[in-house]
């Protein structure tokens, strides 16, 4: 290692630091100080000295803290624990790589420094919320293709001498190699356990996650959604039409919040070999189950961040295909697992709207419970707002939950930050507050109307799937996407209602439903990159086929690598800076020069190497041979070390 870094080791660590740094969580606050003392190393040339001894103790000193701080995670208990714990030793391991950064080029192991780049790919890599791993893996192995062409002297400690070897290669790239199957393995080979490893991981290490994990909790306030407005982050993509994606649904309402089913105990659990999960679409749970409607509509969902608990499908299921082999089952058609992959869901109806699945018959003895219940204070002044609405008009219950949707649509205003009183929040909503707020007011406020005069109602969250994306075709959500609805059981079927005014999709949306062709690009590319990368790591069963072409895509990049080296110096001839071009060139005028004066200048027909032949023939075999080896260099690339021995040569012959 010189006194500083290459450029190839310096895009390695950079790539390598800003890909753990994506993930680090709290612990970016130790990675950001190590990844600028990377970068300073290249302005600050003082290297200090020190014996082994005295190293030890620098980095016994320096794991002191660490320790400390890892007894401390280790102490809180349960998985995050551990996973703090793996990633403070990532830390660790880097500050001891820069600190190997700063010794002496004799004294150094860089090996410390590139086991240190190694260790934040592997951390890097262990969770898929990072959406640009792909592009930092790309990044280190370009630096690492760069070492392997040319090794820096003294890679396995101290200056490498005549005899020593080319550097540690294949050290580097075993490491290289391990950094891609560790990180995406790790799901494919312990799916359960990967999986509730990542949710630990995400809800303590990674920032903006609290908010997207309460849209989906057993209980819902009115300011939960409005926690994600202004977030642009995409949450998954969806191939075909328009719809909304029901997240969870909540009956009980009490206090300025909706909550619903927690125990598991309520949920039935449904199993399949085959990953097809047919839902019944009788109102009796014991009934057979049918096929699937032959207008059934299908949609492909592919999620973007990784969620175990409501599984998001549009209304109307009835059957889901996924590489799950467990889904539960709750009593209001909501889906619960663990989603990894892209799943399949076939719905019934319009998009957004369609005949639910499963659904207690009427007067059961939880009916009321679950989809009338109201509290007291509200039954009397919702039904006298009713009337009000209606003027008295005797309507159908259809035609009555559409006047009230078309009331609050038409009258309301969206306000996104307004405040109403918390302790009576939807009489204050519907009075002084004068229809001013957001979605989760509307749709509790028509929801609680319905119920007032007996209409079963559930408030539903989820997203609204709209923004289309012209490059490739398909639907991108993203977290300012999340939205409350109402469906009502009305002549026998729930029904969608949305009584939110359109403003609130013009605010979230000011461009419109169709992404930008850049961002679209863009996003395009990120979903064709995961769909590779759950390529490779789907290799767990028996798909041969699979295998036989990764297989032979490993040998085409094998060949192309193999190029690459063989071929090294050209390439490099390429890239190679305009001041060794012209030392060469200069160096071929004098050698020209040198030899007209002698008589043997060479001929403007004449190639380089007749030149060289015509010399020899005249037993100027040095100066043939010196010809021979500027030729190779001025063509096939050349070093400033070799630029500087054929200067060396030619002043031995003039």
């Amino acid at each position: 290692m010189t006194s500083r870094l290459t450029q190839s080791e310096m895009l390695m660590a950079l790539s390598a630091c800003v890909a753990f740094l994506w993930v680090a969580g709290q612990w970016a606050v130790l990675g950001v100080p190590l990844t600028l003392a990377i970068v300073a190393s290249w302005f600050v040339p003082g290297r200090y000295s020190t014996s082994p001894r005295r190293q030890r103790l620098i980095f016994s000193s320096l794991g002191f803290p660490f320790l400390l701080l890892g007894f401390y995670n280790l102490t809180q208990g349960g998985v995050e624990g551990f996973q703090r714990i793996a990633v403070l030793g990532a830390v660790y391991v880097l500050a001891g790589g820069v600190i190997e950064l700063y010794r002496r080029p004799e004294e150094a192991r860089p090996a410390v420094f590139h086991a240190g780049l190694v260790t934040v790919m592997l951390v890097g890599g262990l969770t898929r919320a990072n959406p640009y791993y792909l592009a930092f893996i790309f990044l280190y192995g370009l630096g690492l293709l760069g070492l392997l062409i040319r090794p820096v002297s003294g890679m396995i400690g101290g200056p490498r001498g005549a005899g020593g070897g080319a550097g540690p290669r294949a050290v580097l790239v075993l490491c290289f190699l391990a950094a891609i199957p560790v990180a995406n393995f790790y799901f494919a080979l312990v799916p359960r356990v990967s999986r509730a490893l990542y949710n630990s991981y995400a809800s303590t290490l990674m920032n903006r996650v609290k908010s997207e994990l309460r849209l989906f909790r057993v209980s819902s306030d009115l300011s939960t959604i409005q926690d994600l407005r202004g977030s642009s982050e995409v949450f998954a993509r969806v191939f075909g039409p328009p719809t909304y994606l029901r997240g969870q649904v909540f009956f009980k309402f009490e206090g300025g919040s909706w909550s619903g089913i927690e125990a598991r105990v309520d949920r039935e659990l449904l199993t399949s070999a085959t990953g097809r999960f047919p839902l019944s679409s009788s109102e009796d749970p014991s009934a057979p189950v049918a096929s699937p409607a032959p207008n059934a509509t299908a949609w492909r969902i592919e999620p973007v961040k990784l969620q175990s608990g409501p599984v998001v499908a549009p209304a109307g299921a009835v059957e889901v295909i996924s590489s799950m082999d467990e889904l539960e089952l709750d009593p209001f058609d909501g889906l619960v697992g663990d989603v990894v992959k892209p799943y399949q869901v076939l719905a019934t109806g319009s998009p957004g709207e369609g005949v639910s699945t499963r659904r207690p018959k009427p007067d059961t003895a939880s009916w009321k419970t679950h989809y009338l219940q109201l509290p007291d204070h509200l039954q009397e002044p919702l039904r006298r707002k009713v009337r009000e609405i209606t003027e008295g008009a005797e309507l159908g219950e259809k035609a009555l939950a559409n006047r009230l949707e078309s009331y609050l649509a038409q009258n309301g205003h969206y306000q996104p930050d307004a405040k109403h009183s918390k302790r009576f929040p939807i009489l204050h909503f519907l009075g002084e507050g004068g229809l001013a707020g957001h979605c989760e007011y509307f749709a509790t406020t028509h929801a609680l109307m319905l119920r007032s005069v007996g209409i079963p109602t559930r408030y539903v969250v989820g997203y609204n799937a709209a923004e289309r994306n012209p490059v490739g075709d398909y639907l991108i959500v993203r977290d300012r996407d999340a939205h409350a609805w109402v469906e009502a059981y009305i002549e026998g079927e729930w029904t969608v209602f949305d009584p939110t005014p359109a403003a609130e999709r013009e605010q979230s949306h000011p461009r419109g439903w169709e992404t930008a062709i850049m961002k679209g690009l863009w996003d395009y590319f990120k979903h064709v990159s995961s769909a590779l990368w759950r390529w490779i790591s789907d290799l767990e069963g028996s798909d041969w086929e699979r295998k036989v072409l990764l297989s032979l895509l490993g040998l085409i990049i094998f060949f192309i690598t193999a190029l690459l080296f063989r071929f090294r110096k050209q390439i490099r001839a390429v890239f190679r800076s305009e001041e060794t071009d012209d030392r060469l060139r200069a160096l071929g005028e004098r050698f020209y020069g040198e030899t007209q004066k002698r008589g043997l200048g060479k001929e403007l027909s004449e190639t380089p190497s007749e030149f060289a032949d015509r010399l020899a023939t005249n037993r100027l075999v040095a100066e043939a041979k010196w010809l021979e080896d500027y030729v190779e260099a001025r063509y096939r690339g050349a070093d400033t070390e070799r630029v500087s021995k054929l200067q060396e040569g030619l002043n031995d012959l003039f």
